[in-house]
């Protein structure tokens, strides 16, 4: 039987010839030869180890040729021997195998593993093979990234001792077949169990004696060569023991046991899922991986060492680990569980890696920011008491765009995108923040206040003239944000008229009611200060109308009796159409029966509400569009909506309109925000 021959992977030089013999024995797979250079074709064994081989030549990178091992007699064939060729792999650095051919992971990363019959390491993603590596010769098996040299011929039938054995189909083991009775022997020209001592004038064995038998096969004849410690006698023939008889050892993950003459060994089981291990002649399966093995944990890609020991883990950052089989690898563009803003929706990352569809944030904390959901700034530290239910100030819902009809006229078409707008006018309590925020320097950056979710970021397409918004003019801020306190509170600002004015310089009672004496700069500014923007015409009146449904009032058809059970308007709250003062305009969303389909209150009533673009005849069609060309001279009356607290029936309609100057702060005039969804 061939010896056993162990690859090494290293680099050699390619060129001049150099010969290395192995000097020492190993008799577990967790043992290590350690060769130096010297003379080739050494045939030294020793006790109870493997058999051990020198190696010839070394033929490019790390492949040698076969020495001939030789014990007391001159070795002969039989059907369990490998064969003469005893030459190593040979090395192959052209051939990649199947590396990225493969669309899946086929091995182990950066671990050895076979290509076939060719010894290699994989490659660093599991998807296919290193080039470089050595190609197993005919006598040796690819096994766990190395070549073994075979034991037995693939599937033969041989004869080892008194007993008949079958190779395995790789060559690295066998298992009894029959074992011949006491009065047999084992022949192995025909590979059957025979009557007699030995085979008529062959050679045979006479214990640890190699010799020949007697011509009528009773007996043996004498002289001959006894056999080294390291070598049992088989066939005739003194054969260098492939493993340390009887005892346990490893190879690869397989769980071997050597037969009782050291030639032949068997597989006792395959590790799975955990590392074969040898130590003093007894070898099992151990530890909780399999060499090489990779999984996840707290999202790290953590590898099994030789000792079937998880090793500690690589953490993916900004992917996720994702386990498949025996592999893992960072994947992805997230960890699990991370979240981020999407417009003002949040997404969380799931176990693959890859964001959700974005969520958008609850009507309460329509605002994103910091990846999360949060309520506007103006409503920090306030207290949820707006409307019946006395819910946040700044709760803001979607509205699902669509198409419609501007004013339900059908000659003026409009499409409008989803947006939010929000719930309640904006209250005293919440622009009292944001006065505090101007005194304190706070003005808007150039440019603000755009719909940044249309267009790719540059917000509604302007049907006055080429392009789309253009956001807050700087000049702005120097003419009509005042930097103290005392401006603001004063007639050219907040404190316009004494008997209707819900401002007051300090907090009072009129904290839920709406804003009014504010100017449409004022409104922009505030939006833009708050996370929104003033909504366009079209933006409003969708609201208003309920979108398709194209209500007459925004909460259906049925006109608003001499009352204020629908709208506060007319002078009817408080009142019997005669206007007293403040107390005229209501807290915001305490009509709640003249709420509109998407569920803002007081679009009909209560303060006129600014909208972002110039009131002028419509154009003909409309997609995200506005009217802007306060910029220039001569320029068009921004639009305002809704009616008053004071105004006429026909002024809550839905398809009423007015307008005013942008410098103006009437006592009717107030706001509602807009928002991305």
């Amino acid at each position: 039987m061939s010896p056993k021959y162990w690859l090494l992977l290293g680099s050699f030089a390619v060129g001049a010839a150099q010969t290395v013999a192995c000097t020492s024995k190993f008799s577990s797979c967790e043992a290590r030869r350690v060769c130096s250079h010297g003379s080739s074709g050494a045939s030294e064994a020793g006790a109870g180890g493997d058999a051990e081989v020198a190696e010839g030549t070394s033929a490019g990178k790390g492949g040698g040729a076969g020495a001939n091992h030789s014990g007391g007699a001159n070795d002969s064939s039989d059907a369990g021997d490998a064969g003469d060729d005893n030459s190593g792999g040979t090395a192959n650095e052209g051939d990649a195998g199947s590396a990225g051919e493969s669309p899946g992971t086929v091995c182990a990363p950066n671990q050895p593993t076979c290509d076939g019959n060719r010894a290699t390491t994989c490659n660093t993603d599991g998807t296919g093979y290193l080039a470089e590596g050595l190609k197993c010769s005919s006598k040796q098996s690819c096994l766990a990234g190395a070549c073994e040299a075979q034991e037995c011929s693939p599937n033969a039938s041989f004869c080892s001792g008194n007993s008949l054995r079958k190779c395995a189909d790789n060559g690295l083991s066998s298992a009894e077949v029959t074992p011949c009775s006491s009065n047999q022997y084992c022949d192995g020209a025909s590979t059957t169990c025979k009557t007699g001592v030995c085979a008529p004038n062959q050679p045979a064995c006479d214990g640890t004696r190699a010799t020949l038998c007697t011509a009528n096969g009773d007996g043996f004849v004498a002289g001959g060569t006894v056999c080294k410690a390291s070598e049992t006698c088989d066939t005739g023939v003194c054969k260098a023991q492939v493993c340390a008889p009887s005892q346990g050892f490893c190879q690869g993950q397989d769980v071997k046991t050597c037969s009782t003459n050291g030639l032949s060994s068997s597989v006792a089981k395959t590790c799975a899922n955990q590392t074969c291990i040898a130590t003093a002649g007894a070898a099992d399966c151990k530890g909780v991986c399999a060499p090489g093995q990779q999984d996840c944990s707290s999202n790290g890609v953590r590898t099994c060492d030789a000792n079937g020991q998880w090793g500690a883990a690589s953490k993916c950052t900004n992917k996720a680990c994702v386990a498949s089989g025996t592999t893992a690898s960072c994947a992805g563009t997230c960890e699990p569980g991370q979240t981020q803003c999407s417009n003002n929706g949040l997404q969380t990352c799931g176990a693959n890696g890859a964001w959700s569809t974005a969520t958008p944030c609850a009507a309460a904390t329509p605002i994103c920011t910091g990846n999360t959901c949060q309520a506007p700034l103006s409503c920090s530290g306030l207290a949820a008491n707006c409307g019946t239910s006395n819910e946040s100030c700044c709760t803001s819902p979607l509205v699902t765009g669509g198409s419609f009809k501007r004013d339900n006229d059908a000659n003026y078409p409009a499409t409008v995108s989803t947006f939010r707008l929000d719930k309640y006018e904006v209250t005293v309590g919440r622009f009292r923040k944001f006065v505090s925020a101007v005194v304190g320097g706070w003005t808007p950056a150039a440019g603000a206040g755009k719909h940044t979710h249309l267009n790719g970021g540059a917000g509604l397409k302007n049907s006055a003239a080429a392009g789309y918004e253009a956001g807050w003019d700087p000049q702005w801020s120097v003419d009509e944000l005042p930097a103290n306190k005392a401006t603001w509170d004063g007639g050219t600002a907040l404190g316009c008229n004494a008997d209707y004015q819900t401002w007051t310089s300090s907090s009072g009672a009129n904290e839920t009611r709406p804003i009014n004496c504010v100017s449409w700069y004022k409104a922009v500014a505030f939006c833009i200060w708050d996370g929104g923007f003033l909504p366009s015409e079209a933006e409003w009146n969708y609201a208003a109308v309920g979108g398709s449904a194209q209500r007459a009032y925004v909460w259906g058809a049925t006109a608003p009796g001499m009352n204020a059970n629908l709208a506060v308007y007319g002078c009817y709250l408080n009142g019997t159409g005669t206007c007293s003062g403040v107390t005229n305009i209501a807290p915001v969303g305490s009509i709640p029966l003249g709420n509109g389909l998407f569920g803002q209150a007081d679009l009909a009533g209560n303060v006129w509400e600014h909208n972002l673009d110039g009131m002028t005849d419509y154009a003909a069609t409309c997609d995200n569009c506005a009217y802007l060309d306060l910029n220039g001279p001569g320029y068009t009356l921004p639009a305002r909506r809704g009616g008053a607290y004071d105004e006429t029936i026909s002024e809550v309609a839905s398809s009423s309109r007015g307008n005013y100057p942008p410098w103006w702060n009437g006592w009717q005039n107030g706001l509602r925000c807009a928002r991305i969804p």
